[in-house]
């Protein structure tokens, strides 16, 4: 069966998020046509929550087919701005994707000035971890954009 057609019938039920994602990673993505990547695919992956789920959304923006990349950066947006701390803490669970994340926020010119942002995400964090993770999200940035 088909990943579309298994989140569509919710079979995924039978799978955690993390074994849809890994499943969708070695589909043959250029199967999936457009449509079904926006109205099946997109919405799903839009319900992922834990730090697991979203690294391995990361880790689809650099699918093997190199398909529908344009809507992954779309989801990697949109999982960032619904919760950046959960999002660094995704990317910081696999720094080769994350770093390659990066690219998608730098060309797609989601941060205005990224040290506001920075600034913002650190002063409402009490975990030093966290502030370290913040700190280190927004140095790969930084390097990536003056390289």
């Amino acid at each position: 069966m088909d990943i579309v057609h298994s989140i569509r019938s919710n079979n995924k039920k039978n799978l955690s998020m993390e074994e849809v994602i890994e499943e969708i990673f070695w589909s043959n993505l250029n199967e999936i046509t457009r449509e079904d990547m926006i109205s099946v695919v997109k919405p799903y992956l839009l319900e992922a929550d834990d730090i697991r789920e979203i690294s391995g959304i990361q880790k689809l923006y650099l699918n093997p087919d190199g398909a529908h990349i344009d809507i992954f950066e779309d989801i990697i947006i949109m999982l960032y701005s619904r919760n950046p701390l959960k999002f660094i803490k995704a990317t910081m669970e696999n720094p080769d994707e994350g770093l390659n994340v990066l690219y998608i926020f730098r060309n797609r010119g989601v941060f205005t000035d990224y040290k506001i942002q920075m600034n913002e995400l650190i002063e409402n964090e009490e975990s030093s971890e966290m502030v370290e993770e913040i700190d280190a999200f927004f140095r790969m940035y930084d390097s990536l954009c003056h390289t």
